[in-house]
């Protein structure tokens, strides 16, 4: 399994770049268009930063005993949160 991806810092830099080529293209119909795929890309940026927080406050509150059945599942999710940059 690979290690951490900062995803969101990826996303930025995607939605940097698209924002980049909307700034110096002369056809106005496609830097509108890549202005909207820069916006759609922060906003992925933003629901996986709030998924990752209310998944992080969500983990921190629940109470997981040593024979729970569910310690698989929240150990996939503790895995997934850390890679993509949670504190999980």
């Amino acid at each position: 399994m690979s290690g951490c991806i900062d995803v969101k810092a990826v996303l930025s830099q995607i939605a940097d770049g698209l924002q980049g080529i909307a700034d110096g293209c002369t056809n106005s119909e496609f830097a509108i268009l890549m202005e909207k795929r820069a916006q759609s890309v922060r906003d992925v940026a933003t629901a996986v930063d709030e998924l990752t927080e209310a998944t992080e406050q969500l983990l921190q509150h629940v109470e997981f005993r040593i024979d729970d059945p569910r310690n698989a599942m929240r150990d996939r999710v503790v895995m997934a949160v850390a890679r993509v940059g949670g504190a999980a």
